[in-house]
């Protein structure tokens, strides 16, 4: 690789960070870390910033094929990313079950959805998303949550589910 095709990667990935934490402009930065990523494909700290600025926009798959990018490449980023990811993803849960107690089924499918996006292999956001898609009268995408959940290691009655643990109801 050439130096300045490196040092245009540098800048945009720099100009992308100031985009995203002094500017708040989350478009543009995801903009310049992608001109980044295409001169200098798989530059971790631009894998994991984008992940990050596309999670927040509310773009989850995309931001999980960054992490699984930055999971392949062996960059210890991927550990840390995977960490962040599973907390949102609990804190995700979390607001998906105030939702559901108070009645905004919609708004607690969606956000179940978006913590399954981050967390695949975690059973609670499918067990909850299943009970919500009950509560909405979807009986069979409820079950097929609900089942899924099972696959993925859930035991015992369907019930919500907080990230502490059982939710009263």
């Amino acid at each position: 690789m050439d130096d300045s095709r490196a040092g245009r990667a540098t800048q945009a990935f720099r100009e992308g960070v100031t985009l995203w934490k002094v500017h708040k402009d989350r478009h543009g930065a995801v903009e310049k870390l992608s001109l980044c990523l295409s001169l200098v494909p798989g530059v971790p700290e631009a894998l994991y910033n984008r992940a990050l600025i596309l999670a927040e926009l509310g773009e989850d798959d995309r931001a999980v094929q960054d992490l699984r990018a930055l999971e392949a490449s062996g960059s210890p980023l991927a550990q840390q990313l995977a960490t962040l990811f599973d907390v949102h993803a609990q804190a995700t849960v979390s607001i998906g079950v105030k939702k559901l107690r108070d009645g905004a089924v919609a708004e607690a499918v969606e956000l179940f959805t978006r913590a399954s996006v981050f967390a695949p292999d975690n059973p609670v956001p499918y067990n909850n998303r299943g009970l919500a898609l009950r509560a909405a009268g979807d009986d069979v995408a409820a079950l097929k949550d609900l089942d899924t959940a099972v696959q993925l290691g859930w035991q015992g009655e369907h019930y919500l589910f907080d990230t502490a643990g059982p939710a009263d109801e």
